[in-house]
């Protein structure tokens, strides 16, 4: 008999300025447009499912990591789910080409300093 030791999940997160943790929702096709570069500025889609964010007109620069992991399957298997495009272009791999927009990481821990020096930045955290 098999059985998970530890379950955990796959989180995503934005580094907006003025926007609190809980206070910005995005639905899995609102994701997944973002990492396919369909949605490139926060003024887009996102600024019309939260009208009351002071959302800026600046470019999403989605993160992933650069190794296959379980958290990049994890999170494009979901998306494949939410998104007939995304699963059809991209699909759900431990290592997925994201797209041109993403910006392209070393595996790093969440306190490395990644949101100090990309602000405006989309990520998923195991």
């Amino acid at each position: 008999m098999q059985f998970p030791m530890i379950i955990g999940g796959v989180v995503p997160a934005v580094n907006i300025k003025g926007v609190g943790p809980g206070q910005m929702v995005l639905d899995g096709a609102t994701v997944a447009s973002i990492y396919l570069g369909e949605i490139s500025k926060w003024t887009t889609r996102a600024s019309e499912a939260h009208p009351k964010l002071a959302l800026p007109d600046t470019a999403i620069a989605p993160v992933y990591r650069s190794d296959g992991s379980g958290t990049n399957f994890l999170f494009s298997d979901y998306l494949s789910k939410a998104s007939p495009k995304f699963k059809e272009t991209v699909g759900s791999r431990g290592s997925t080409p994201w797209g041109m927009t993403s910006i392209y990481v070393v595996p790093v821990p969440p306190s490395s300093g990644l949101k100090r020096h990309h602000p405006q930045t989309f990520r998923a955290f195991p």
